[in-house]
């Protein structure tokens, strides 16, 4: 690991306050017979069940080979220093970061609850800027949509703005600082993700439970599915949300240990279970999710039928568990991979972003 004098940390590896990774064991992909299949889809009053098509059954079949191009999962090694924190960046240091995203440039984007709450750094770690006050006050997380805006999902005022790459607001969707459960407001939403067309589908989080699909470029509603409790297409706080290359949307069921997937409309297709609380979820260009659990302290990879293929991390002991250790993972909250392979972890109790690169 990496210590407070500049040694480098290498995942996954055995080292002082991290669990030993292992080299999991790799349950079987579940045949489609034996997936959790309701029947018929219901788009009544906008309202979606979780009832697949047979265009969905069909498409868990071609999407097996997707989840099969994963190989090896890379070692990743901890960069020390990285961001610099020069240009009045440090405040980042004193707040908790709770979300990540890169762009094609290789420029890192941080969002925290401050009068700075996005922030700007280039690949090398420099501090380019930021924007977002006062339209986004507490972001839970960032993403960036395939025409390269940004959404930033707010606790505080209840919304989803729509930036421009340079910070300027395009829309917020919901009421400024007016909870609800209908279709013009949201309770607390967390994240946000895109789909194959104009779709971009919100996950409404802490106080709805429940996911709402509208058109990315203008924000119409489109639909919305979930509610409260721990069956099959149910939430108990969906708190991270992504989509695969097929267009099938994954929602971290953060306090029912799971993540479920479902068709674009909203159709529950299949889950698996996580055995810790997921917190943030990223879909890579080669079809690997990768999941941060924020209490154990720990990152998993796994193919998109749920079969792990890393593990590592670990809450932190001795002195580590008593500050903040560079090369240690403190309470990962979201994260990011760019287009270099190189994986960024948002971090609560860290009060910072770390960088890793595959070795």
């Amino acid at each position: 690991m990496k210590d407070e004098e500049g040694a480098s940390a290498v995942w996954p590896t055995a080292s002082p306050g991290i669990t030993r990774w292992k080299s999991p064991r790799l349950p079987a992909r579940p045949a489609v017979s034996g997936l959790r299949i309701k029947g018929q889809m219901n788009l009544r009053a906008n309202v979606v069940s979780a009832r697949p098509t047979r265009f969905w059954l069909a498409l868990i079949v071609l999407s097996a080979p997707l989840a099969c191009l994963a190989q090896a999962v890379p070692t990743y090694v901890h960069v020390p220093g990285w961001p610099s924190y020069n240009n009045g960046s440090e405040r980042l240091r004193r707040n908790e970061v709770t979300g990540v995203a890169t762009d094609a440039e290789g420029r890192v984007y941080t969002c925290n609850a401050t009068r700075t709450p996005v922030m700007v750094f280039d690949r090398a770690g420099n501090y380019l800027g930021s924007w977002g006050w006062p339209h986004t006050t507490e972001p839970h997380a960032i993403r960036i949509d395939p025409e390269g805006n940004f959404w930033v999902p707010d606790l505080d005022t209840h919304q989803v703005c729509k930036f421009t790459p340079t910070g300027t607001l395009l829309f917020a969707l919901g009421e400024r600082r007016k909870r609800g459960s209908d279709t013009g407001h949201f309770n607390r939403p967390t994240d946000v993700a895109f789909g194959l067309n104009d779709d971009a589908f919100i996950a409404d989080g802490y106080g709805n439970s429940r996911v709402v699909k509208v058109r990315r470029s203008t924000g119409q509603f489109l639909a919305t599915w979930g509610r409260r409790g721990s069956g099959p297409g149910q939430f108990h706080t969906p708190h991270s949300i992504a989509t695969d290359a097929a267009g099938l949307v994954y929602v971290a069921d953060r306090e029912n240990r799971r993540v479920q997937v479902f068709s674009p409309d909203g159709a529950y297709l299949r889950e698996w279970g996580t055995g810790e609380k997921p917190f943030g979820l990223f879909v890579t260009p080669e079809q690997r999710m990768y999941i941060c659990y924020e209490y154990p302290c720990t990152i998993g990879v796994y193919d998109l039928f749920g079969s792990r293929l890393a593990y590592w991390g670990g809450k932190p002991i001795g002195k580590a568990a008593r500050g903040r250790t560079p090369g240690l993972l403190c309470d990962p909250h979201m994260l990011a991979l760019d287009n270099q392979g190189s994986l960024f972890t948002a971090e609560l109790r860290g009060h910072w972003v770390q960088k890793w690169v595959p070795r």
